[in-house]
């Protein structure tokens, strides 16, 4: 079986060698093109958590991971990329449905955000044009802010409205309660005198009165609780971006990109690299496929494995010269090349098994 596999290798050598010899060259051409430049641009920027989100079970990150999370969901949204697109030189041509596609697929391939500590990240921007590069880091961090800024005035325009509501329903619930308990002591004004002689409470003696004055007190804790909410949440409010669930503060300011990135030589060599093990994997392939359906008699050993009977002997291969000069040298060029024989060894005669008249024999051609 060795000996049949090698054959086969052997004959098919450039076939089987073809998947290499086309997709390493095409690889290494490919790499070797000119790519367009890279511009980069960074911000800088630190993050200080709300103090009462540490104590939310949901969060169990650190600030910068949650805001640079928080942050990248953005960024693959539709109308936040074409927010900061059109603040950028590319608003001109945001035109048609088919140029905001692309240019926003193009936007969220170019801006990255990741943490770089626990309170810090860093937003990167790279793009093939350094104002584009710069434009659109300044616009992601600006858009950003205010699409928190406005979540927050409607988180805050939402709890006050409610809060309103509440108020007003615990004031109209007080004034009720305490114009049920004067009705009440107005029709029994023994409760109030200062000539009764028990010992007693009015509270104690009379369980309706009781009932009232817990009423009245209960409707003013809520109205106060209520107030106090209220108040917090108009502190909150005033406060403005302070008040931010995450507290952003740019540390360093994006800027112009001067010069382009440079090239890694990793960079180079991954490409053809690819494309060696890609060639290799297909060679082998094709090599066992070759193999497992190549069913040709190539030699001694594939004769004796079909017929099982032994071989006498074996008749070389006939090769004459290929190349049209003289005969001698000819002969010199040939000597280079170990697999061409020479005519004095067109006759090859290699004994395998004794001859046996009853067995016959096999000539192999």
């Amino acid at each position: 079986m060795k000996q049949h596999a090698t054959e086969i290798i052997f004959r098919n050598k450039l076939l089987i060698l073809l998947p290499l010899l086309v997709l390493v060259p095409l690889s290494v051409a490919f790499a070797l093109q000119p790519k367009a430049k890279k511009y980069q641009a960074f911000v800088g920027v630190w993050v200080d958590q709300y103090r009462p989100l540490y104590q939310d079970d949901r969060l169990g990150n650190t600030p910068a991971v949650n805001q640079a999370a928080l942050m990248n969901d953005f960024i693959h949204t539709r109308s936040f990329a074409l927010d900061v697109l059109k603040q950028t030189d590319l608003a001109p041509s945001l035109t048609t449905p088919a140029a905001e596609d692309y240019a926003v697929a193009k936007f969220v391939k170019a801006v990255q955000v990741q943490p770089t500590g626990g309170s810090f990240m860093t937003v990167q921007v790279v793009m093939d044009n350094p104002n584009l590069t710069y434009q659109v880091a300044r616009g992601v961090m600006t858009s950003y802010q205010t699409v928190l800024q406005n979540q927050k005035d409607a988180q805050v325009s939402a709890a006050l409205s409610l809060t309103s509501d509440a108020v007003t329903k615990a004031q109209d619930s007080l004034t009720q309660s305490q114009k049920a308990l004067s009705d009440y002591i107005a029709s029994h004004p023994q409760l109030v005198s200062k000539s009764t002689d028990s010992v007693l409470s009015p509270t104690e003696r009379d369980a309706t009165f009781a009932r009232l004055v817990d009423k009245v007190a209960s409707d003013q804790q809520k109205l106060d609780g209520l107030q106090n909410r209220q108040y917090g949440i108009e502190q909150d409010s005033a406060a403005g971006q302070q008040s931010l669930p995450f507290t952003l503060t740019v540390v360093d300011q994006p800027r112009k990109p001067t010069a382009p990135l440079g090239t890694k030589k990793v960079e180079l060599l991954k490409l053809p690299a690819v494309g060696m093990a890609l060639g290799l994997v297909l060679s082998g392939l094709v090599a066992v496929l070759l193999i497992l359906t190549d069913r040709t008699v190539h030699g001694v050993s594939d004769v004796q494995q079909l017929l099982g009977v032994p071989v006498l002997g074996e008749v070389g291969e006939l090769r004459g010269y290929r190349w049209p000069f003289r005969r001698r040298a000819n002969a010199l060029r040939l000597r280079r090349w170990f697999w061409l024989r020479k005519p004095r060894d067109v006759v090859r005669l290699r004994l395998a098994a004794p001859a046996r008249y009853d067995a016959g024999y096999t000539i192999e051609p």
